[in-house]
């Protein structure tokens, strides 16, 4: 402490400094009282919400139990191309929710999915999972009853937990979806059902939902009859940046939550 002021007051006048700067410059530009030429890119505009995310919580009157920061990266398109942007978003616990897609029993068997592998990527998975419990984040399990999906034993439960076994589980939780400012998603297939499926990636970004795919807890299909992959599908990567959320890692969010 420095003279009566502790560290966390000056970050946070620091960052309400440049939050108001950034937006102030922003709106005097867009409507026309600044007339210098320029440019809020989309780096910016993630920087600023960035920022945000975090005053938004040291300003808030209510008390949070959690503080979470969810890391996560962006494609950025310019002229001479597109490149990768990092960055880090911060919520309170009640904010955040995961949705594990299709990680079930009948995985067990599937003549396509390498033993060794599967046990690797529960094992990751549990981690994941055990960690997101103890900062207390909801969990939403997400089967698939009309294929005979049972939940996976082996997973890591909390009793905050919600497994969504029907149809109407499912429209039960699209209704309150929308609550949550930031869903990380994990689970099978990260090529096809994690994107597809009703409370899936594409749908959520519809809902004005913010998500994150984690690419290092997917399992990867791909065409009909192939070997399960378990390790991170760079094809898949860009096209969710490209098109729809942001992509992330998990290892990336237990080390940052320490």
């Amino acid at each position: 402490m420095i003279f009566g002021i502790n560290s966390r007051s000056v970050s946070l006048y620091i960052n309400c400094m440049i939050l108001v700067t950034a937006l102030s410059i922003f709106l005097l530009h867009h409507f026309g009282v600044l007339n210098f030429n320029i440019s809020f890119d989309r780096e910016m505009k993630l920087k600023i919400m960035d920022v945000y995310s975090k005053v938004r919580l040291n300003l808030s009157f209510v008390e949070h139990e959690k503080y979470i920061q969810v890391p996560y990266s962006d494609i950025v398109e310019e002229r001479s191309g597109t490149r990768w942007i990092n960055g880090v978003r911060t919520f309170s616990n009640a904010e955040v929710a995961i949705i594990v897609v299709d990680v079930h029993e009948s995985l067990l068997n599937s003549p396509n999915i390498d033993r060794k592998g599967l046990n690797d990527f529960i094992a990751r998975l549990n981690v994941f999972l055990k960690k997101s419990s103890s900062l207390g984040i909801r969990v939403f399990h997400y089967h698939s009853p009309w294929e005979g999906g049972v939940p996976l034993a082996k997973l890591e439960k909390s009793s905050l937990d919600i497994n969504i076994l029907s149809i109407q589980d499912e429209e039960d939780v699209k209704n309150i979806i929308k609550k949550y400012k930031m869903v990380m998603l994990v689970g099978t297939a990260g090529d096809k059902c994690v994107l597809t499926r009703p409370l899936g990636l594409i749908e959520l970004n519809r809902l004005g939902v913010q998500t994150v795919y984690l690419h290092d807890l997917m399992i990867y299909f791909g065409a009909a009859g192939k070997p399960a992959e378990f390790a991170a599908n760079d094809f898949m990567i860009n096209l969710v940046a490209l098109n729809w959320g942001y992509v992330g890692a998990a290892e990336s969010f237990i080390n940052i939550n320490q």
